[in-house]
């Protein structure tokens, strides 16, 4: 089961990991719903966004703490194999 764990794999799963999982997973994905139209504005760059009205330094700082949320989810379930396939795509 370590071994399985240490590469990665969702093979073993049961519904007991899901419900621990479930109250985190639905703050993340709350916490990424509510601030996709404030990161939508911060994509047209920082004075435009706060010109609009947007606190960007709080934003990135959700944004942030959403990731972290999501990304220790499926880390948590998939094993590191989930934490690369996050990973090496926003590094190339």
């Amino acid at each position: 089961s370590v071994q399985s764990w240490l590469i990665g794999s969702i093979s073993n799963l049961d519904w007991s990991a899901l419900h621990q999982l479930l109250p985190i997973s639905v703050v993340g994905l709350a916490l990424a719903w509510a601030l996709a139209h404030p990161l939508n504005l911060l994509v047209l760059g920082n004075d435009v966004a706060k010109g609009l009205g947007v606190n960007t330094s709080l934003i990135r700082l959700l944004a942030f703490v959403a990731i972290i949320l999501l990304t220790s989810i499926s880390v948590s379930i998939a094993g590191p194999i989930g934490f690369v396939g996050l990973l090496i795509p926003h590094i190339a």
